[in-house]
């Protein structure tokens, strides 16, 4: 399974698919489908995202929106994935997301801060919960009403490294 995965990464860094897909709930995702946002502000599926396309970004130190491009990508068959506000965002349960607590505390979060940890050591996490907010591409925050599961086996997508920012707007949403 290792093997499989690696050589899935060294042919994504050469820009190249072989077809294959890792079976493993440790990548975070988003299924087919899933809009994200390119520097010019047009929207492409998350499945036709290449490497070296440039995307939109949120750089964190600046609070500014800037063109970056995509570096690594990954496509892992994955268990299941969580529906936020029934159609805002589907994502799995560890993908980080910009989010703000009832507190007013900022930052990054995600259902299972854990499993996120796991995969981003360095990224503080805060736990993704029903009445806080996320942070849209237009600059507004949307409040979880509700995070619905989707249980079954699901082709998943991810930018995995984004240049510099390592962020981008997933069906308009920061993550």
């Amino acid at each position: 399974m290792l093997s499989a995965f690696v050589k899935a990464m060294e042919d994504a860094d050469r820009g190249e698919s072989t077809g294959d897909t890792v079976d493993t709930d440790d990548l975070s995702c988003f299924p087919a489908g899933t809009k994200i946002t390119m520097s010019d502000n047009s929207l492409k599926n998350i499945e036709d995202v290449k490497i070296g396309d440039e995307i939109l970004a949120f750089d964190m130190q600046t609070q500014e929106k800037k063109p970056a491009k995509v570096i690594e990508i990954e496509s892992p068959i994955r268990e299941g994935y969580y529906k936020l506000n029934k159609n805002l965002l589907r994502v799995t349960d560890e993908h980080p997301i910009f989010a703000r607590k009832s507190d007013g505390t900022k930052g990054w979060a995600s259902i299972n801060p854990t499993k996120t940890q796991k995969e981003n050591s360095q990224l503080q996490m805060l736990k993704l919960e029903i009445g806080d907010e996320v942070l849209t591409e237009k600059n507004g925050w949307v409040k979880l009403a509700s995070m619905e599961y989707v249980k079954g086996k699901i082709q998943t997508y991810n930018l995995k490294t984004v240049e510099k920012y390592n962020t981008f707007y997933a069906d308009g949403v920061l993550v």
